[in-house]
């Protein structure tokens, strides 16, 4: 049985946000430490200028920022409108 991945784009007002941020955090502090395992990104570290001293934190950031750019919502978007339509995705 093959993995099926689904994307669901929100927008949320501050509020919204405010709440969902506070309720992942709440969620994460439930978490044990030795449950959390690294997340292997190669991809995502070939964009990072030395990754090896950035915290998750630091990621988190740095993603943020770069997905709350002008047009980068759109640019999401059209991507996956493309992949779920069949169309492979191509720069």
């Amino acid at each position: 049985m093959g993995f099926v991945a689904k994307i669901i784009i929100l927008t949320f007002n501050d509020t919204e946000k405010k709440a969902v941020e506070e309720a992942i955090a709440a969620l994460a502090e439930m978490i044990p430490l030795e449950a959390i395992q690294p997340l292997n990104s190669p991809m995502l570290e070939s964009f990072l200028i030395r990754p090896e001293v950035l915290t998750d934190d630091d990621v988190m950031d740095i993603l943020k920022q770069a997905f709350s750019q002008t047009g980068m919502k759109e640019v999401v978007a059209e991507s996956v409108k493309g992949r779920v339509a069949g169309n492979p995705l191509t720069e």
